[in-house]
């Protein structure tokens, strides 16, 4: 499909948003997708959701398509979300359309 992944770690240490950010904004990817599980430490959470960058645009469209095919195989749908920091930029910090897909809570498996 002429897609190119680039690892952003090679062991199973968490990088934090700023490695994260600088990888994608140093390499020029079109794209940031971060596949994970959640956790709620407190009520389960169930569902999927996806997040994208402020800046909208392809990222939320993909964004919203993603959601729904994830959510026709029987997940609920948690919708589409933006997060912002304290100075109201995009939290994740990373210039490229971003999409953290949250496909379910492990602790509701």
């Amino acid at each position: 499909m002429g897609h190119e992944v680039i690892n952003n770690r090679t062991s199973d240490i968490t990088n934090g948003v700023n490695e994260k950010a600088k990888l994608a904004n140093d390499q020029y990817v079109d794209a940031v997708v971060d596949i994970h599980l959640n956790a709620n430490n407190g009520t389960p959470g169930t569902g999927t959701e996806v997040i994208h960058s402020l800046t909208g645009g392809k990222g939320k469209e993909l964004a919203q398509m993603i959601v729904l095919e994830i959510s026709a195989l029987g997940y609920r749908n948690r919708g589409i979300k933006t997060r912002a920091n304290q100075s109201g930029r995009d939290y994740f910090g990373i210039k490229r359309r971003l999409l953290i897909i949250r496909t379910t809570w492990r602790d509701t498996m």
